[in-house]
């Protein structure tokens, strides 16, 4: 309920602490307990995610901690890391020789402050992938609500043609950088950019997987396969069917056809993915 108390750990490098905080506490007030604990200033370098690899930033823009904004509950862990302090900016040239400054035109914009992270390790074959794809939850109940708002959020972007990707080479992979907007919130996100024939045999070996020889008559294998479970378990495989997408189309027929191209496959080989 909110404002009860409970207990929520925090792992950073050199281990962890465990606070007393209320479902009622924003962020940003639990940002500064945490700073005020571990001596950190200013507040900001102290940088709060939900995964253990830090991509998944809590914003303060994120409301309060509990099960109204951000979803952590009792005994949740939540991983820090700290920011290395700003060094001192050097005095410009018109500075040192007295020229005024201030005003419009001596102030940078403030950056926009968006969410999102890296999801390009995912597996070097479509069988790993499939595998990482079918694993259970293991979040807490906190990275559980936060993952499911993400995935909400790529599939209202989705829905509403407010994602802009970009592909670009890294050494043989392909790599795609997504902004968008869902849900009123911006995101970047970078992913492998998968192929249309890599897309089909991922999809091919979760059917697989799915599905046992002897069942394959009574079950599709297909109940994962859709846009919102897609964009919670695999973000790569989410933006790389919407990657194929041309004008008009939707992600749903999109993804349709893509299943039906595996269904009509023998057994998918262990093949080598971009990712790899």
């Amino acid at each position: 309920a909110a404002g009860v108390g409970f207990t929520l750990r925090i792992r950073h490098p050199e281990g962890m602490d465990r606070l007393s905080v209320h479902a009622t506490d924003d962020v940003s007030a639990l940002r500064a307990q945490i700073a005020q604990v571990r001596g950190i200033e200013p507040v900001a370098r102290a940088r709060l995610y939900r995964d253990i690899s830090c991509t998944e930033e809590i914003d303060d823009d994120d409301g309060v901690i509990g099960a109204q904004g951000v979803g952590l509950a009792h005994g949740d862990m939540i991983h820090m890391r700290v920011k290395p302090p700003a060094s001192a900016p050097k005095a410009s040239k018109a500075k040192r020789a007295g020229a005024p400054t201030g005003g419009a035109e001596g102030k940078r914009p403030k950056a926009s402050q968006r969410s999102g992270g890296d999801y390009l390790r995912e597996g070097k074959t479509a069988h790993d992938i499939a595998i990482a794809f079918l694993l259970p939850d293991e979040h807490s109940k906190g990275e559980a609500a936060y993952s499911q708002m993400s995935a909400a959020a790529r599939c209202d972007a989705v829905e509403h043609r407010r994602a802009e990707l970009k592909v670009s080479k890294r050494g043989q992979k392909s790599i795609l950088a997504v902004s968008y907007t869902g849900n009123r919130k911006s995101f970047e996100e970078r992913t492998p950019c998968y192929s249309r024939e890599e897309i089909i045999a991922i999809i091919g070996a979760i059917i697989s997987r799915q599905t046992t020889s002897s069942r394959r008559a009574a079950s599709s294998g297909t109940h994962l396969l859709n846009a919102a479970e897609i964009a919670r378990r695999s973000p790569p495989l989410f933006w790389s069917v919407y990657h194929l997408i041309s004008d008009g189309g939707s992600f749903d027929q999109a993804l349709e056809e893509l299943v039906s191209a595996a269904r009509g496959q023998p057994e998918p080989p262990v093949t080598p993915c971009s990712s790899s």
